[in-house]
């Protein structure tokens, strides 16, 4: 997604780093998993997405990457995140990652003899606190 790759260009940006590592939340409910349409409750999950960020790159290619990175990590969406930092080749006590990046992708209602939904920025609010240092959520208008 195209808010994802700003993102990511931010957080290597202000980091200074080649390699932008986030958070990002999943439904984590596979579809080709047995039974999971009767099993009640929520699947949420942070996965870490990795991304470089090269500023040689043409736009297409890099949000070429983030989809890329995104449909990777889905193979892991049900995994909970302590497997997977064990898994990783980060060393325990370092995290994988500092910002989460929510994208609330809720269906939303609009008539269609008006306008589509937009963007726009709005006040900062915390409605589900995390311990991340930022947490970036994103809602469609």
């Amino acid at each position: 997604s195209w808010v994802q790759g700003a993102w990511a260009l931010w957080v290597g940006g202000y980091s200074g780093d080649k390699d932008s590592i986030f958070g990002v939340t999943v439904g984590g409910r596979r579809t080709e998993m047995e039974g999971a349409d009767g099993i009640v409750g929520w699947f949420i999950n942070s996965l870490p997405l990795a991304l470089n960020v090269d500023p040689s790159a043409s736009p297409q290619a890099f949000l070429k990457q983030v989809w890329e990175a995104n449909h990777q990590i889905r193979e892991y969406e049900f995994a909970p995140l302590v497997d997977i930092h064990r898994w990783s080749h980060f060393p325990a006590g370092v995290e994988l990652f500092d910002s989460l990046f929510v994208f609330e992708n809720a269906p939303l209602e609009y008539d269609e003899d008006t306008e589509a939904p937009t963007f726009e920025l709005a006040g900062i609010t915390n409605r589900t606190p995390t311990y991340y240092p930022i947490t970036v959520v994103f809602y469609p208008t």
